[in-house]
């Protein structure tokens, strides 16, 4: 497993903003940082950790009343556009690939990088995402912050539902030809999520996938894959049913500053 890394830390190197920090003080005590946990030596170089009333999720960090913050987390947090432009991203150690397009998601969500990555994805403007997200030691069991939730997907499941659906499409459309269903095919077996994943009746079947699996008994099995998908794994799934999935291209420093 890779060197743990704290979220900050990881976005900075990956954004290649390391040359970037604030000018901060020695530490006049070993401690951690308010913000993301990272512990500091008496005589590190840290930042003084100082709320402004502007800042609501002080619940989130790890200690508000502690005297600093890292530099990695004062850097990410004075860089505005961590939050206007890039507040939707995948981060590894080599780069920043924005994640705000439907067909990038889809991508993440089906290859996810090597470890160590974050993934967050805003879902209102102005969020603050990026330093409080889960860092992924595993592509297999991936987390990624939702807006104020963490969800956590198997990406085996998600290809296996991929598969299932298009499987249950294929045999949608084939029964449509023979004008045995009425029924237009569907890009999608579930209910399609909104970008937040807040749709009301999201991973619910639709109707056509019953009139399927009522003239193709062995379409259960490709059902049966759906159903045991969680709720987090559907939301994945619809994205990665969108066509033409790309990676996306790294954000470079020069964009950033």
């Amino acid at each position: 497993m890779p060197d743990l890394i704290y979220p900050s830390e990881l976005v900075i190197k990956g954004a290649g903003l390391a040359d970037s920090f604030p000018q901060g003080v020695e530490a006049e005590t070993s401690g951690h940082c308010g913000i993301c946990g990272k512990p500091h030596d008496e005589g590190d170089m840290v930042d003084f950790l100082m709320l402004t009333k502007s800042f609501t999720v002080e619940n989130a960090i790890f200690d508000p009343h502690a005297p600093y913050r890292c530099l990695h987390c004062a850097a990410i947090m004075d860089e505005k556009e961590f939050i206007f432009r890039w507040g939707s991203a995948v981060v590894t150690l080599d780069g920043l690939y924005p994640c705000l397009k439907r067909v990038h998601r889809g991508y993440w969500f089906l290859n996810p990088p090597e470890p160590p990555f974050a993934f967050y994805l805003q879902v209102s403007k102005s969020q603050h995402v990026a330093w409080r997200s889960p860092v992924n030691y595993s592509k297999d069991v991936v987390f990624f912050r939702l807006g104020e939730d963490v969800h956590k997907i198997r990406t085996q499941k998600v290809q296996d539902g991929l598969e299932a659906t298009i499987s249950l499409i294929e045999a949608h459309k084939a029964l449509h030809a023979k004008k045995a269903i009425k029924r237009k095919p569907m890009r999608t077996a579930l209910s399609f999520c909104d970008m937040k994943g807040q749709r009301v009746g999201q991973s619910e079947l639709y109707q056509w996938v019953n009139e399927v699996t009522d003239l193709m008994p062995e379409m259960q099995a490709h059902v049966k894959q759906l159903l045991s998908l969680t709720s987090s794994e559907a939301y994945a799934l619809d994205f990665v049913l969108t066509e033409n999935l790309e990676l996306p291209e790294p954000v470079r420093t020069a964009n950033i500053k």
